[in-house]
């Protein structure tokens, strides 16, 4: 059966602006039969891409895209084609990719990983070899993988310039700015020590010795005390002086001081972040695979994803756009080659595919995707640039798609390629059996049915609601039996025994028992108000939550109001219709 696989429709976000219907119309315009849907990360088209395959008479195979990263992976994250072979495949990969969404990266995107893919479609589980897998893209978990080594150089290049930002910890300002803290810390501490000494030449006392140089008057040694009292008076005075000019360069030096710490200060916190990017940059060094070893460590990746899926279920895709990286390497010639011939060693077979994200290579189809995917790089440029790889991302007829490859493949690997995606066409039969998929009630004693149990608490209900069957008549009679058979008929009771159970929970957490309630009726009035909160916090049964009413539909219903899912409105006081809620049930069950 003729197909195409690999296609994106609007609901990779970010990615492509072409909806299901296109998709599919432009698929049968090629003369294709099949056509797969495998967006990114996301499920949310499948539903509309069955209606418009159905529309355009074509065979619709759902799938996912999905992104592949380890938690603590060095590389980046990689992608994987899952197909659905029938409804159980269908079934595992919805599964996996809610499982992915509890892994949402920081663009927002789910992240998928072995432990997943293990859980669902390993050999001995339910889903296993009910879905087909292949190793996508250039940025597949094959492709991507055999050109680490350009994306590691490429990331370290990016992280170096980041680094940039930052200081090193050997970098010359640093040095400059220690040795010029180490030169102030020892002046401060000369000048303190001098301070010091100053300080106590500047407040020596003289009245004791003036005394007693005056007592020395016409005696020989008088002259000289004299003149030693004059000297050190002059001393003093030339201290005070110099104690105030000291003063003055130790606050500036202290000023110094801190505006230098303030620099080292910054300095350590570039020191830090600077010393964070090249750990980043060490590890992904440490990740990086040598080109000898390369080769087995791919062979190994696809011998893995075999065993996974199932011999036949995992194919390896070959495709080809014209994709250069930064410097202008073709990385699709350099990388597809190296896939075909492991697929020769491990007898993997090959798929053609053509990424496909617009339904034609026109200018406006180009022009479309790039404002789409502008909106994702907005914080970084206005518009993002459009490059030879990204025209070619159009649904291409076989002969179309026979030209691109032969640029990677020789034409009898090209021939083996194409039967082999339409030999995945031909395996993938989804029938989508649609039906209501209701929870069971499962509280249930032996030999008792979910209508009878609501029967049941319907009718003790009526004991609650009209205490003595005051105002209970006939016209309540039988509109409660007329509901009890519309909802047993359409299989609802077990959806109303439900929503009983968790409102009436609801309803409980919180509150106190009859007990608790007594005892404060008897004591509250001799309770102070710390008591009275120590008590409720300590007798309530849990926290609480507030349940409201009941609205909608639902307070068209005697059996609602019955069972306790309504609370407050009778509705036969004010002529509500069950017709009402009955028409819901018909509409959104």
């Amino acid at each position: 059966m003729k197909g195409i696989i690999h296609c994106h429709s609007e609901n990779s976000r970010y990615d492509s602006t072409m909806n299901v219907d296109i998709l599919c119309k432009r698929a049968k315009e090629c003369g294709y039969e099949a056509v797969t849907l495998t967006d990114h990360g996301t499920l949310t088209g499948i539903d509309d891409f069955i209606a418009a395959a159905e529309k355009y008479n074509i065979k619709p195979i759902p799938g996912v895209e999905a992104y592949m990263q380890e938690d603590h992976s060095g590389y980046r994250r990689f992608h994987l084609i899952l197909l659905a072979v029938d409804d159980l495949g269908y079934q595992g990969i919805s599964k996996a990719v809610s499982d992915s969404n509890t892994r949402i990266d920081e663009n927002g995107f789910p992240r998928m990983n072995k432990e997943i893919l293990e859980r669902y479609f390993s050999e001995g589980k339910k889903y296993h070899r009910h879905v087909i897998a292949t190793s996508a893209c250039a940025g597949g978990v094959l492709a991507g993988l055999a050109l680490s080594p350009l994306e590691f150089d490429k990331e370290i290049v990016k992280l170096k310039k980041k680094q940039d930002n930052y200081e090193s910890p050997d970098s010359i300002s640093f040095k400059k700015n220690q040795d010029a803290l180490e030169e102030k810390q020892k002046a401060l501490e000369f000048m303190t020590e001098e301070r010091d000494r100053l300080n106590a030449l500047s407040k020596r006392p003289f009245k004791k010795k003036e005394k007693e140089v005056e007592k020395q008057k016409g005696t020989e040694t008088y002259e000289d005390a004299l003149k030693e009292l004059n000297r050190q008076k002059v001393e003093t005075e030339l201290a005070k002086e110099q104690l105030e000019e000291i003063r003055v360069k130790i606050a500036l030096t202290k000023r110094d001081i801190t505006s230098i710490n303030g620099r080292l200060k910054e300095s350590a916190e570039k020191h830090q972040k600077f010393e964070s990017i090249q750990e980043q940059i060490n590890n992904i060094e440490a990740q990086k695979t040598s080109v000898d070893d390369l080769y087995d460590l791919v062979l190994k990746e696809a011998i893995y994803y075999n065993n996974l899926f199932g011999k036949e279920n995992f194919y390896i895709e070959i495709q080809y756009h014209g994709y250069t990286d930064d410097n202008g390497v073709p990385i699709e010639k350099m990388v597809f080659p190296v896939l075909a011939k492991i697929a020769k060693d491990t007898r993997i077979k090959i798929v053609a595919a053509n990424d496909a994200h617009m339904p034609d290579e026109s200018e406006d189809s180009i022009r479309a995707r790039q404002i789409i995917r502008s909106i994702r790089m907005a914080k970084k440029r206005f518009v993002c640039s459009i490059n030879d790889g990204d025209r070619e991302l159009y649904i291409k007829s076989e002969d179309k798609l026979r030209e691109a490859l032969k640029n990677v493949i020789s034409e009898e690997e090209i021939d083996e390629a194409i039967k082999n995606t339409y030999e995945i066409c031909e395996r993938c039969n989804c029938e989508f059996k649609m039906g209501s998929h209701y929870p069971k009630y499962k509280s249930l004693e032996p030999g008792e049915t979910a209508a009878s149990k609501l029967r049941e608490m319907a009718y003790e209900g009526i004991a609650k609601r009209f205490p003595g069957k005051e105002g209970w008549t006939e016209k309540y009679a039988k509109r409660l039996d007329y509901e009890l058979k519309v909802i047993a008929e359409m299989g609802y009771c077990d959806y109303f025994l439900i929503v009983q159970d968790f409102l009436e929970f609801g309803r409980n957490l919180g509150h106190l028992t009859d007990e608790a309630i007594e005892f404060l009726r008897k004591n509250v009035k001799s309770m102070t108000m710390y008591e009275l909160i120590n008590y409720v916090e300590k007798n309530q049964k849990l926290p609480g939550f507030v349940v409201g009413a009941g609205r909608g539909s639902a307070a068209g219903s005697l059996v609602a109001y019955l069972v306790g899912i309504t609370n407050i409105i009778d509705p036969l006081q004010y002529d509500l219709l069950f017709e009402r809620e009955k028409i819901a049930l018909f509409k959104f069950g």
